[in-house]
């Protein structure tokens, strides 16, 4: 079941996943949110990721084949769903999919499922960092399924070693640090207009994945009709 999922995700460039078993999924989880109350029969958690270009092209490719389709209010998001749900269709394994939508309730921690799944470790950009594809990395589903799945050991912290950081150095809002990212600097410096509004220095500065560096269109996207979600991580706070 495993290998099938692993190769449908990968159609539309969901093409790297980690597994979370439900003892380890649940450790620390409130209550409420524990996967045997959100998932009933959920063994384990495949969380599912994209890097690189793969995903948006897949992306870009349904757009243009779906007229309109770029005038929705969320539609990446859209197409995720949409790209999971064809994944996982007639797979009687899966329980239940989560998605990273602000939209989306339940909101799951999906940074750190990211971490348990083995699929990267935080860093001062606020993202999780791919030991091969450095920020060019985006979580995009969990899929609870009823296999259990083998835990698998967190990835080296790789800023750890990152002596210089130059991520740091390259934001201009001084809202990457080496305690994290101040989310309310980000934005504050992104309404300023550029160079923050159409695309991130700090990101492009990191020096591990630069060969997965997002189109000039992603980028765009992503700092122009996904804005508004800046604004939602300032109002919601604690949320995350």
């Amino acid at each position: 079941m495993l290998p099938e999922l692993s190769r449908r995700l990968a159609l539309s460039g969901i093409a790297h996943i980690g597994f979370v078993s439900r003892a380890r999924f649940d450790t620390d989880a409130p209550s409420g949110f524990r996967l045997g109350e959100l998932a009933p029969g959920a063994e384990s958690v495949v969380v599912a990721a994209s890097a690189g270009r793969d995903f948006w092209e897949s992306f870009a490719r349904y757009a243009k084949e779906h007229p309109g389709w770029l005038a929705r209010e969320n539609p990446l998001d859209d197409f995720t769903r949409i790209a999971v749900d064809e994944a996982t269709r007639e797979m009687t394994d899966v329980v239940r999919a989560f998605f990273p939508f602000f939209s989306f309730e339940p909101r799951l921690p999906f940074q750190k499922l990211g971490v348990l799944a083995g699929l990267g470790q935080p860093s001062p950009l606020g993202l999780l960092v791919h030991p091969a594809h450095g920020p060019w990395f985006a979580l995009r589903a969990a899929i609870a399924i009823a296999t259990p799945a083998p835990d698998v050991p967190p990835l080296a912290r790789v800023c750890d070693t990152c002596i210089e950081k130059p991520c740091i150095t390259a934001c201009p809002g001084h809202a990457v640090t080496v305690q994290g990212w101040d989310a309310t600097r980000c934005v504050a410096e992104c309404q300023k207009g550029e160079p923050c509004a159409s695309g991130c220095d700090a990101r492009r500065a990191c020096p591990i994945g630069r060969d997965s560096a997002y189109s000039p269109a992603a980028v765009h996207h992503h700092h122009t009709r996904g804005f508004l979600s800046h604004f939602r991580i300032i109002e919601d706070g604690a949320r995350n």
